[in-house]
């Protein structure tokens, strides 16, 4: 029996960095950009826009924020890739649109 979990285990982390590895977007860039009317994504595999209503409360931490925008997907914003505005900005506009969030959460 302890032979079977070391192996269901070693299973395990085989099979997640099988699926890593063939991580479609991985080596792509996407381009996040907010606005009043929401948020807007460009990637190598498409384009999206999200409006404010659908966005979940995000997390603000001191070197970015992560912005949930279900509980499974979520989008990583760090403050040192910023092209336009401040961390400052990004934060006030996620607490101005977003329901239930604020800027020094």
């Amino acid at each position: 029996m302890v032979g079977l979990s070391f192996l269901g285990q070693f299973l395990l982390r085989r099979n997640l960095t099988k699926a890593r590895r063939q991580f479609r977007t991985k080596g792509t860039t996407t381009t996040v950009s907010m606005d009043a009317n929401g948020i807007d994504t460009n990637g190598a595999f498409g384009n999206s826009h999200l409006k404010w209503v659908a966005v979940l409360k995000p997390a603000i931490y001191s070197n970015g924020v992560l912005v949930k925008l279900s509980r499974l997907w979520m989008l990583w914003l760090p403050d040192q890739c910023l092209v336009e505005g401040t961390p400052t900005e990004v934060r006030q506009l996620l607490a101005d649109n977003v329901k239930n969030s604020s800027p020094e959460s």
